[in-house]
């Protein structure tokens, strides 16, 4: 709906001409008049535009799209909605906490219908705003944040476990385990499962079979640098927990370089199940996170809570597999 000359002459006690003459900026007319005027319009058109935002679209904020896994969750939640006559708007936040209030700002400010948030719900940002707003929220640790509606988790402890577990089941007694500083501060993730399944197998944890590097970038190059490392230092292990297929990828990588055999010698393990996954020689064994179950519930609870349903449970956590591929026995 546009608003109209004669509504703006009617609202602002002035004539259709000299509404015409401001917005057209012809003819004398008084400041005051004319702040008058277009004051009135910019509201106007405000208040429309945000109108059309919050019928037909929704943000969907992420910490970045290089991953797999969130492009792959962006693109199904993207689909999902299209199909539904939904516009959607994208915020990459980088994991930077100034980008992640800016984010919500911007979202509530346009009045979107709901919210899907990679990422998990920090406790840095609260809104009062976001009680208006449906709330879906996608994260690694279950904090629930009393803003947020529904909370799709993954339970990185089992998932940690059930890694160390395999290992240990296939004939493993010292087990690397390499991560990003960031997993050891964790208080239920995969270092957690890790030290569970040792203490479960009666295994001693080892204190050099933690590798650990305080860059949160820690990826194929990093990885395969740290098992060279440990080479020159003589630190023995006949199982890799790797905690992510990248860093597997990478510790397959310098093993095959150091002519170690694997699943023989040393056994691996990564997490995620991203393609890459499949592709290494050998192909790398790992935990699937199954990120299009997680896409996909996302965006029926937040569907449902923007049309006033109920969802089954404000919590779901998505189950977690061992996937068997060449790089263990």
């Amino acid at each position: 709906m546009k608003i109209t000359l004669k509504q703006i002459a009617k609202d602002c006690d002035v004539s259709v001409t000299t509404v015409s003459r401001v917005l057209n900026h012809t003819g004398r007319i008084s400041t005051k008049t004319r702040q008058k005027i277009l004051a009135y319009v910019e509201k106007q058109e405000t208040i429309l535009y945000t109108q059309n935002f919050s019928r037909k679209t929704i943000g969907l904020i992420t910490p970045n799209i290089r991953n797999e896994y969130y492009s792959a969750m962006i693109s199904a939640i993207e689909d999902y909605f299209f199909k539904r006559n939904y516009s959607v708007i994208l915020h990459i936040t980088s994991k930077s906490k100034q980008k992640t209030i800016e984010a919500f700002d911007d979202l509530v400010y346009r009045h979107v219908a709901g919210i899907i948030y990679i990422g998990g719900p920090q406790k840095y940002y609260y809104a009062d705003d976001l009680n208006q707003i449906s709330l879906v929220c996608i994260e690694h640790n279950p904090l629930i944040d009393q803003a947020c509606d529904s909370l799709i988790t993954i339970d990185h402890d089992a998932g940690g476990y059930l890694a160390t577990q395999e290992l240990i089941k296939r004939g493993c007694q010292r087990i690397l385990f390499l991560a990003n500083e960031g997993m050891l501060l964790e208080k239920q993730g995969r270092f957690s499962g890790y030290i569970r399944a040792l203490e479960d197998a009666h295994l001693e944890y080892q204190k050099e079979l933690v590798f650990v590097s305080p860059s949160f970038k820690f990826g194929i190059m990093e990885a395969k640098n740290a098992i060279h490392y440990l080479s020159t230092k003589s630190i023995e292990f006949d199982g890799v927990f790797a905690t992510t297929d990248w860093r597997g990828y990478g510790v397959i990588a310098a093993l095959n370089e150091l002519h170690v055999d694997i699943p023989h010698q040393v056994q691996v393990i990564g997490y995620d199940n991203i393609s890459i996954s499949k592709y290494s020689l050998p192909s790398l064994s790992t935990i699937q996170v199954d990120y299009e179950m997680i896409a996909s519930l996302a965006s029926q609870h937040l569907d449902a809570l923007m049309n006033h349903q109920a969802i089954d449970s404000p919590m779901t956590v998505v189950p977690l597999h061992f996937i068997k591929r060449n790089s263990t026995k």
